[in-house]
């Protein structure tokens, strides 16, 4: 009665039941899974777009140089036009009806004085592309 009784049919009647129980878990884990497989997909590539951001942001830094040459080459050459307008238009026009003793090379001490200060502001211009230069080197 102990091999074939009502406690042996019992107990294989509660292993049958948790069986099913546990089936049902997992249906409902899987189901689960495959709803939420989206956000793992997005957990899983967060840190890698972090990882590529953080590296363009350093190789920005690193090429910013670059733009800052542009912009020294702009002002130099912004200068070098300044200049030669202030020698054709200030020089040209005083040149006929100018006084000779107000002037210094043919142009008027305002025009020299501008070109004074216009040279000025392109050497410290280029001593900053010279110090660009060797900082990159080192």
């Amino acid at each position: 009665s102990v091999l074939f009784g009502d406690l042996t049919r019992l107990a294989l009647i509660q292993v049958q039941k948790q069986k099913v129980d546990l089936e049902k878990a997992m249906t409902a884990l899987d189901k689960l899974l495959k709803a939420n497989e989206l956000n793992f997909q997005l957990l899983a590539t967060i840190p890698a777009v972090l990882l590529i951001g953080g590296v363009m942001y350093k190789l920005k830094d690193v090429i910013s140089f670059s733009s800052d040459k542009k912009g020294l080459y702009y002002a130099m050459r912004a200068n070098i036009r300044t200049m030669e307008r202030t020698i054709n238009l200030k020089g040209g026009d005083e040149g006929i009806t100018g006084d000779a003793s107000q002037r210094i090379g043919g142009l008027s001490f305002e025009a020299f004085g501008y070109l004074l200060q216009r040279i000025t502001k392109l050497r410290a211009l280029s001593s900053q592309i010279s110090s660009m230069f060797f900082s990159l080197t080192s």
